[in-house]
Order: structure tokens, then C-alpha cells, then sequence
């Protein structure tokens, strides 16, 4: 709690100066940085027993410095310092200690020409729907689909983009880590001022293949949505099995005045693999926040969900639903 408390009050000081200095130029690149931490305390409840609360911890924290967007140069680089808890609505991450800091992604973009523009080191996982950061999510906690999802992950991705009807096509190929396996990986995206969309494929080098499509929109301004939904599938599985598994998440966020409403709804059929470490069941999350300023917001995760698999196994017996949640202070500049 000291070391949540020590960290919090450096973040109140030191984000004025950031604020003030926060772009300038290396050569001839101007860059920014941004950032922010989340702080929260977890509590967990199955129908066979009170866990817990889970403690306080410092869920995310996070120096970014990136270059400003809609700049014409050759290349440039991403980069962020910081840490990431990942934690999932299911607490299967066990909390790291606070200010275990390190590099959290870093890549570098080579630019071609207008179209065409190359990326490589940890890279980003363009097929989540939810953010690796939890401070920029709805939610607090990783759903049920993110948390067996890499964040980021070393690799390299081709992209080009076709100007005339605004659509970018990429392929990527990725290395693993905690998450991922070594994978080919091709997509399309199509963004404008409403609208967000983006789907891929995936064949995994351990015979693990995916397709995933995300959608967000903006249309209506004050109902912000989204919907993702992710397939995938095991080349070496038994004949007599169902080798593959799905699903389906959907999002709304709905605002008034300096109020939002995260709403996660998931459901997952894992047929007779363990791809998700689910079975077959559904998530409900429901999120009311507060934006007390442009750089502060809490909120509260409220969480229900009904499974038949791992998730819910305990020491002494098999559970089938569960309820929890999560308290969090988000501070970002």
C-alpha cells in the first residue's frame, strides 16, 4: 500500500511537467508522451464460498512515447516503459509487485512510400478487441476473450494501405511469448471518423488456427458499441472430437454528461478443446464510471459469469458460476 500511495503521488507531481513538455522532436520526427497508471482492489465470490477481496494492486502504469500521427517521414519508432498486470476477470494472473517496471513494447516503422510501411519488434496484437492497457478499455478487467490473447509480442507486420477507398491490408508474422505461438497472420482494416473494422486469420505453427473480426462505431455519439467475435481451431485433435471453439463479445458504452456504463456481454463455446479454459458459458460485466477530470476517472466492475470449465475449478469442488469485480482509480495524461 506504501508503494501504491509513493507511486500515485509521483504520478500527481510529475504529469503538470509532462503536460507541459510533452511533445518535441527528435531529427526531423515530432513526438509525444503519453501515459497513465490504475490502481484497483479485486473482490471474488463463488457459490461455494466467500474468496475474498484479492488486495490492492497497481494494475497498469505506463510512460508512452510516440510519434504524432498524419507525419510524412520515412520512419519512426514506438516505444513505452512501464508495466501491464493483465489482469482477467477470472484473477488467473497472479498480481506482479508494484513498480516491477521494463520495456512493455517497442518496434520500429519503416516507411516505403505513401502506401506501404514495415513494423518490427514488439508489436501490437491488431485482432483484440479490448486494449492491452486497462486504462483505455470500458472495463477494468480482461473478459473472458482477451485473457488468452497475446498484447504484444515479437514480430514483424507488412501493411499497406490502399488511399482510395481507405483500406489497409497486412500480414504479419509473430513470434511467441506467455500467450502466443509462432504464427502467420493476414488482415484487413477499414477505419473513418464512425467506424472500426478489422478481421484476420491465423495459422499457428503448433497446428492452432484463428479467425477473429472486430467492429466499433461511433454513430451514435452518446451509445458508442462493438462486437467482436473470434473462431478457432486445433489441426491435431482427435477424429472423434469437436476440435474447434468460439465467441462472441459484445460492447456498449453508453455516456451521459461525465458518466459512462461499460456493458461486456461474452459468450464462449470451447466444444471439447480447452483453446479459451472455459467450456461453454457466458460473462456479464457491467462498469459505471466516473470522469472526475481530463485526467482522472474510477469506476467499478461488476461481474457475473457461468461456465463449465476450467475458470471455476477449485481445490475442494467444481463450481459452475461465479460473481466478483473490481474498485479502480485511473490517472492519465
Amino acid at each position: 500500500m506504501k508503494k501504491l500511495i509513493l507511486t500515485l503521488s509521483l504520478l500527481f507531481i510529475f504529469t503538470p511537467l509532462i503536460a507541459i513538455a510533452n511533445q518535441f522532436r527528435i531529427g526531423d520526427i515530432q513526438y509525444q508522451l503519453k501515459g497513465g497508471a490504475s490502481a484497483n482492489t479485486q473482490f471474488l465470490y463463488h457459490s461455494s464460498g466467500n474468496i475474498g477481496p484479492l488486495g490492492t494492486v497497481i494494475n497498469d502504469i505506463l510512460l508512452e512515447l510516440t510519434p504524432i500521427k498524419n507525419q510524412t517521414s520515412s520512419s519512426v519508432f514506438h516505444v513505452a516503459f512501464g508495466q501491464l498486470q493483465k489482469q482477467d476477470i477470472f484473477h488467473t494472473t497472479a498480481p506482479l509487485a508494484p513498480l516491477e517496471l521494463g520495456v512493455v513494447y517497442a518496434w520500429f516503422d519503416a516507411r516505403f512510400s505513401e502506401s506501404v510501411h514495415f513494423e518490427i519488434g514488439q508489436i501490437a496484437n491488431k485482432f483484440s478487441y479490448e486494449s492491452a492497457i486497462s486504462y483505455k478499455n470500458d472495463n477494468i478487467l480482461f473478459g473472458a476473450i482477451q485473457r488468452t490473447n497475446a498484447t504484444y509480442y515479437p514480430g514483424f507486420r507488412l501493411t499497406y494501405h490502399d488511399k482510395q477507398f481507405d483500406i489497409r491490408f497486412f500480414a504479419e508474422f509473430s513470434g511467441p511469448d506467455n500467450f502466443s505461438r509462432e504464427q502467420l497472420s493476414a488482415g484487413i482494416q477499414k477505419q473513418n471518423q464512425y467506424f472500426d473494422f478489422t478481421a484476420g486469420i491465423a495459422n499457428g505453427f503448433e497446428s492452432q488456427n484463428m479467425i477473429a473480426v472486430n467492429i466499433k462505431s461511433d454513430v451514435i455519439k452518446q451509445m458508442p458499441f462493438g462486437l467482436s467475435y473470434v473462431h478457432k481451431s486445433l489441426d491435431d485433435a482427435p477424429a472423434n472430437q469437436d476440435k474447434s471453439a468460439s465467441a462472441v463479445g459484445l460492447y456498449l458504452n453508453p455516456k451521459y454528461k461525465n458518466y459512462t456504463f461499460g456493458i461486456r456481454g461474452e459468450y464462449i463455446d470451447d466444444g471439447d478443446t480447452t483453446i479459451f479454459n472455459f467450456g461453454k458459458g457466458y460473462t456479464l460485466t457491467l462498469t459505471p464510471a466516473k470522469h472526475i477530470s481530463r485526467h482522472l476517472k474510477i469506476g467499478l466492475d461488476l461481474i457475473y459469469a457461468k461456465a463449465d470449465g476450467e475458470p471455476f475449478k477449485t481445490e475442494s469442488a467444481f463450481v459452475e458460476d461465479q460473481y466478483g469485480g473490481a474498485f479502480q482509480l485511473n490517472w492519465v495524461f
